[in-house]
């Protein structure tokens, strides 16, 4: 098995143990995560259409609250046939009480991030009207869930998450074209 594989591998074991997800390598963890040992909270797939391949997403009690509450709301967005939430990662950026968020996507037919553009836009206007939403300063979508790994290094950002309204206007098309590509470091 070369290193790659072996990495890629251990990456999804260890996602997929944060994730609790059931057949997977529950007792794998990636370093520094805390163990808990209350109850963790499972919210439905979300799943478009006829799409069988999402599991039930279970939140572990260590997630911040911003986490479990954008994983909940963004659990709830019907995507398209063949998307599903991976999970959510949030962690605090620079500017003081402000939060990067990454709605990590499993879209195994995709062939490159413009195809996120569509399901991007509607996460951002779900998530830009939640109370988590004014404290967002950066929104990233990527197709890295624990299900597929991504085809392709790039995903969507709006670094301006708070300069942008996200409500539709001017129109879905501009705020489709509003998301830069960015690259996952090699």
């Amino acid at each position: 098995m070369s290193a790659g594989l072996s990495r890629t591998l251990a990456t999804v074991a260890g996602l997929a143990s944060v994730l609790m997800i059931p057949g997977c390598a529950a007792d794998v963890r990636p370093s520094g995560l805390p163990m808990t040992t209350s109850s963790p909270t499972s919210v439905p797939a979300a799943t478009g259409g006829a799409y069988d391949e999402c599991v039930e997403i279970t939140i572990p009690d260590h997630w911040s609250a911003e986490a479990k509450v954008l994983q909940r709301t963004i659990a709830e967005l019907p995507m398209p046939t063949g998307t599903c939430l991976s999970m959510v990662h949030t962690y605090e950026a620079d500017q003081s009480g402000m939060l990067v968020v990454y709605a990590h996507l499993n879209v195994p037919n995709s062939a490159g991030a413009n195809d996120l553009r569509a399901v991007a836009t509607d996460i951002a206007r779900l998530v830009k009207g939640t109370a988590v939403g004014e404290r967002i300063s950066t929104l990233g979508v990527t197709n890295r869930g624990v299900l597929t790994p991504s085809k392709y290094p790039e995903y969507l950002v709006d670094e301006s998450f708070q300069e942008h309204s996200w409500n539709g206007t001017p129109s879905r098309e501009a705020e489709m074209a509003s998301w830069s590509i960015a690259f996952w470091p090699s």
